[in-house]
């Protein structure tokens, strides 16, 4: 059984799958899909929690600012979507008077926009769509904070201290 489910979405979902049909809303749909599942069947689990990491823009060889700067507004806005669904879910366990749930996310991609823009000086790996080891440890430090942080509310029983406006705005 496992105690720990990271979910993300990368670059390579945007880089190579160009001629997805996904539709208008495709990927927004198979969000609320994924999501609306794990809030049913995993919420309320004892022994495994699921952690979102939201994502950055990669560089591409055919890289210039203009196509940078779409990258960079498809992940936020994702990131921001999955950000709202799992606060939305949190407030609504609160209002019933649940713990806290197991399902959160860490904002890895905020947190790595600075080490991304401008161009000349971002981060680089590899590959275009990887960050290198300081990213992964910036990662690594974000989750272990995280779940600290995740123990110590649940041991104390500290609720969730954001408000409904904040979970409708993630911009």
């Amino acid at each position: 059984q496992y105690t720990l489910v990271i979910y993300v979405l990368g670059p390579w979902e945007i880089l190579e799958k160009p001629k997805c049909e996904f539709g208008m809303f495709g990927r927004k749909n198979q969000t609320d899909d994924i999501f609306q599942i794990l809030f049913e069947g995993a919420n309320d689990s004892k022994h495994t929690r699921f952690i979102w990491q939201t994502w950055g823009s990669p560089r591409t060889k055919r890289s210039n600012p203009k196509y940078d700067k779409t990258l960079w507004n498809k992940a936020r806005a994702h990131n921001d979507y999955v950000k709202m669904l799992i606060d939305k879910n949190d407030i609504s366990r609160k209002n019933e008077g649940k713990e806290l749930g197991a399902v959160s996310y860490i904002d890895w991609g905020k947190a790595m926009l600075p080490r991304l823009y401008p161009a000349e000086k971002r981060i680089r790996g590899d590959i275009d769509a990887h960050y290198g080891w300081p990213a992964r440890v910036t990662f690594i430090q974000m989750l272990m904070n995280h779940l600290v942080e995740m123990d110590r509310q649940k041991q104390l029983k500290i609720s969730m201290w954001f408000s409904k406006d904040q979970a409708d705005n993630h911009t």
